[in-house]
């Protein structure tokens, strides 16, 4: 498959001018908490079949990911909101091993 500028943005709408491009994409606000990307381990679920045995979810990884850490944080504090289950999204929620760190997943 091929990486469209909504999924480019989705990985990437913590930084700017990404937040503005998914912005602008989305009739002007962040999309709905619970469409938006906060999860390493909820992104490989979806991509891997854990959560079925098709998902739909087809979206290739940014090279970002693998190199600036700062895609990861929200930085500059923008409001994303809240999801279904309460969770309030900030910082992109990292796997164990990374120990919370950013900078050691990247």
């Amino acid at each position: 498959h091929y990486s469209s500028a909504a999924a480019v943005c989705s990985f990437l709408l913590r930084l700017q001018p990404y937040a503005d491009y998914h912005c602008t994409l989305q009739d002007g606000r962040f999309d709905l908490a619970d469409r938006l990307f906060h999860s390493v381990g909820e992104e490989w679920s979806l991509a891997s079949g854990e959560r079925g045995h098709d998902t739909g979810c087809v979206k290739e990884l940014v090279p970002e990911l693998f190199y600036l850490s700062e895609v990861l944080l929200n930085v500059n504090g923008f409001v994303l909101g809240t999801r279904q289950d309460g969770t309030r999204l900030g910082h992109v929620q990292l796997p164990p091993w990374a120990r919370g760190s950013a900078s050691k997943f990247t």
